[in-house]
């Protein structure tokens, strides 16, 4: 409650119950009344509301992490990692329209990082931004750097986005260079299958990759109904 302590020392107190309240409620309850009473003193700290943060998030409390991570930005914007944990509790919420606008903001303040890109296009797919989110995918794939899971994802968004506005050539590329990455990746496989199928295209290959997503995660309802379609599109009404 000491005003004239330093915002850096309350800090590494705050830090050391990160691991403390994991033990016993006594500690969590610690934790939180300090971070208010810290809270209340020094509200500008952007250190602080990230802390607080990283507390609610651990306790599955996302839309109050959610506030508080864009608390710390607001205080101060030079923090990517609270950036990228903002991005990432917007997108566990569904936030999509908070997303898709402090991730373009992230993109200029960080414009070499793939991170804020993804985000991007990822929230303007759920927005049917389709071309926007192209935009943001073909341009932040450049800077993706040994992350083959991010790579493989940035393909598949793309093959996602594609598809929607009908530009099945790219969509069937981009997805083909997903699977590049990672050949065993169930999503992919269903989802790029079950594009196909509903062209009616490439049927073989759709069967292929379908069966091959039910392999690697049976009892998917969502993989079985897709692999059903396929083949009854084949004519295989038995099977």
């Amino acid at each position: 409650e000491n005003p004239d302590l330093d915002v850096d020392t309350k800090l590494k107190i705050l830090s050391s119950y990160y691991e403390l309240a994991e033990l016993n409620d006594t500690y969590k309850q610690q934790a939180e009344e300090l971070i208010q009473i810290t809270l209340k003193l020094h509200s500008s700290s952007a250190e602080i509301h990230a802390l607080y943060a990283d507390f609610l998030l651990r306790d599955k409390k996302l839309k109050e992490a959610q506030t508080e991570y864009y608390e710390s930005v607001k205080a101060d914007k030079n923090h990517f990692n609270t950036w990228q944990q903002l991005m990432y509790v917007e997108s566990e919420n569904n936030d999509y329209a908070a997303l898709a606008t402090h991730s373009s903001e992230a993109m200029e303040l960080f414009p070499n990082n793939s991170i804020p890109y993804f985000f991007n296009g990822f929230a303007n797919i759920q927005l049917r931004n389709y071309n926007k989110a192209i935009e943001s995918l073909e341009e932040g794939i450049e800077f993706v750097y040994n992350n083959n899971p991010l790579l493989k994802d940035f393909y598949s968004n793309l093959g996602d986005a594609y598809n929607a506005i009908k530009d099945y050539a790219k969509s069937d590329k981009a997805f083909d260079d997903a699977l590049k990455v990672n050949p065993d990746d169930a999503d992919v496989l269903n989802n790029y299958a079950y594009f196909l199928s509903l062209r009616k295209e490439k049927l073989e290959k759709a069967e292929k990759f379908s069966r091959r997503s039910n392999e690697l995660a049976p009892n998917n309802r969502l993989y079985i109904d897709t692999y059903g379609w396929i083949l009854y599109q084949q004519g295989k009404y038995t099977e």
